[in-house]
């Protein structure tokens, strides 16, 4: 459950080993051949294999053009993540809108989890950059600092619909966030291989949390 943000690899990522965003239409298709060669490698080997002599070599790009974007693997890794954050966002942004007003809250829940579990489904790499993302303290933090501030803006929708106060109603968000985010990388997992249980079962726990604070209600799903 994402803080809005426009749909592009940001400022952030300048401070994370990404050393520039390209100006020129040319260097723009050289730099998104990269993050897609990245993530296709990570499909298909996982982080292990992710080097960046190999992302040069796949992307047919000299490793120099590589390095005038990018200071290492870990910086390929961060501006990944941010796109797929991004991504996910666009996915269910019109939806978390509806949180804080909605009257048939679990129903919005039910379709964010939708939505974002269809975001991870057809994003190339999706589960092999979720465990990257905890192969080291670096990325670790990227990660956390994410849902940090995701729980910014689900934290203002979760006051408006429960009536918390705020400082209460930023950790039911991150709770929820922290939750979703741990569930769907399960539900990634071959152990039970994208189940549709799995993901009923996230909604259904998700919803009672969130009940606990939340007024019933007026129709929908239990």
């Amino acid at each position: 459950m994402p803080v809005r943000r426009k749909a592009s690899v940001g400022p952030d990522a300048l401070e994370r080993g990404l050393r520039r965003l390209p100006a020129q239409a040319r260097g723009q298709l050289t730099f998104e051949r990269l993050l897609a060669t990245a993530a296709n490698l990570l499909e298909t080997e996982g982080v292990e294999g992710l080097t960046t002599n190999r992302i040069a070599a796949e992307a047919q790009v000299n490793i120099a053009s590589l390095y005038k974007y990018f200071s290492n693997k870990h910086a390929i890794l961060s501006a990944l993540f941010e796109r797929h954050n991004e991504q996910r966002l666009l996915a269910v942004q019109g939806l978390m809108e509806e949180l804080g007003q909605a009257t048939d809250w679990p129903r919005v829940i039910d379709r964010t989890i939708d939505k974002l579990a269809q975001a991870r489904r057809s994003t190339p790499g999706s589960m092999a950059l979720r465990r990257a993302m905890r192969s080291s303290r670096e990325l670790a933090e990227i990660d956390q600092q994410a849902n940090a501030a995701a729980s910014v803006w689900v934290g203002e929708q979760v006051q408006q619909l429960t009536g918390l106060p705020a400082r209460r109603a930023q950790c039911v968000a991150r709770m929820l966030i922290e939750s979703e985010v741990a569930l769907l990388d399960w539900w990634e997992t071959p152990e039970v291989d994208r189940s549709a249980e799995v993901l009923r079962e996230t909604k259904a726990l998700l919803k009672a949390y969130l009940g606990l604070y939340a007024p019933a209600a007026s129709d929908g799903p239990a």
